[in-house]
């Protein structure tokens, strides 16, 4: 349960299918993909959707371009997690954009720096602050979770300055699996670390309680995102993929 009432924020859906909420309510440059926009991981195939079926990456690489176009994003600055479901922390900075180890956070401090992660049913939690000084984006799953991989990203945080204390944290959740079709509440729990830790319940933004990556429909009656958890349990009558969850530190004007 909820230490403290959280006010949640609508989802906005753009035409294109990027999901984000208001500039008032998260500043930063930032998108998910909503299942009609197609697989956004490389580990599955895509289906051709006019593009070269004899490439079965080409797909991905078209499908991601059309997120970071919709963002303003330049696809060269864009760096992807490797989640391996522990507490590893990579920042992000000069060279090592090119070669990022697999790890479960990514801090930047370098401006029009994008960090991204292709969820399966996981939380994306991106963190900065009111300067918009840094980006960190941790992967909240159950293990994470359970291994307070959040509070270990806030400490780092504190020992390399980034910030004097958790309060003057601004973090941001993505679309994630949520109580109604999973045992563990990791939203929730993940709330709760940030709380603790001294964040204002009103500097927390998060979807809408009924967004849930597995059951959620838009109007149309299509899911909203995909999910790995939804995808395992329909037998295979639905194809497996993955949303991009992306947000960027501006530019220097």
């Amino acid at each position: 349960m909820l230490r403290t009432a959280l006010r949640y924020h609508d989802l906005m859906i753009a035409r294109e299918g990027v999901a984000h909420f208001r500039r008032e309510t998260f500043s930063p440059p930032h998108g998910f993909s909503t299942l009609s926009m197609g697989n956004m991981s490389f580990r599955f195939r895509e289906p051709s959707n006019g593009f070269d079926d004899t490439d079965p990456f080409r797909n991905v690489a078209e499908n991601r371009r059309s997120v970071f176009a919709f963002l303003g994003l330049n696809s060269v600055y864009v760096v992807v997690m490797k989640p391996q479901h522990g507490t590893t922390i990579v920042e992000v900075n000069g060279e090592s954009v090119c070669d990022t180890p697999p790890g479960d956070v990514l801090v930047t401090t370098t401006p029009g720096l994008a960090l991204a992660i292709c969820p399966a049913d996981c939380i994306p939690i991106f963190l900065t602050d009111s300067f918009q000084s840094f980006l960190a984006l941790v992967h909240a799953g159950r293990v994470g979770t359970e291994s307070r991989v959040l509070e270990k990203t806030i400490l780092f945080l504190i020992e390399k300055g980034f910030i004097r204390d958790a309060s003057d944290l601004l973090p941001m959740f993505g679309p994630s699996i949520r109580r109604c079709c999973y045992a563990v509440d990791l939203f929730e729990e993940n709330v709760n670390v940030l709380l603790e830790r001294g964040v204002s319940s009103n500097n927390i933004v998060a979807p809408q309680s009924t967004l849930c990556t597995y059951c959620s429909r838009l109007i149309s009656g299509e899911h909203s995102f995909f999910s790995h958890r939804r995808s395992s349990d329909s037998s295979g009558s639905e194809p497996q993929g993955r949303f991009l969850a992306v947000a960027a530190l501006p530019p220097m004007s």
